[in-house]
C-alpha cells in the first residue's frame, strides 16, 4: 500500500502506483486531478488508515499494525552508536606471509 497514495474513486488506501490519474476502474464523475492533499470531493474511504511503516502512535495500540507504543521516531532516537575501532590494514603481501626483498 502507498502511504502517500490517493484515488478519487477508491480513497486513501491504494497500492503503490494507483492514484486518481492511473485508476482503471473509475466511478462516474471521477477526477484524474485529485490528490492526497486535494481530493476534489472524492472518496473518503479509509481516510484514517495509517501505513504500518508510518505509525506514530506512542500511547496505545495502532489498529493498523497491532503494535503497541510504536513510533519510527522513537526507534531512531534509541539507536546506540557503536564506537569505531582503529585498525592497521595489511594486504598480506609482505612480512606475515612472505619475505619481501628490501630494495
Amino acid at each position: 500500500m502507498d502511504p502517500k497514495g490517493y484515488c478519487w474513486t477508491h480513497g486513501y488506501r491504494v497500492r503503490v502506483g494507483h492514484n486518481s490519474f492511473t485508476c482503471t476502474n473509475k466511478k462516474e464523475g471521477h477526477k484524474d486531478e485529485a490528490t492526497l492533499p486535494n481530493n476534489l470531493g472524492g472518496s473518503t474511504q479509509n481516510k484514517n488508515w495509517v501505513h504500518p511503516g508510518m505509525a506514530t502512535n506512542n500511547s496505545g495500540n495502532n489498529s493498523n499494525t497491532g503494535l503497541k507504543n510504536y513510533s519510527s521516531n522513537s526507534l531512531i532516537n534509541n539507536i546506540t552508536t557503536i564506537p569505531t575501532k582503529s585498525a592497521i590494514l595489511d594486504s598480506g603481501a609482505c612480512s606475515y606471509f612472505t619475505k619481501c626483498k628490501k630494495r
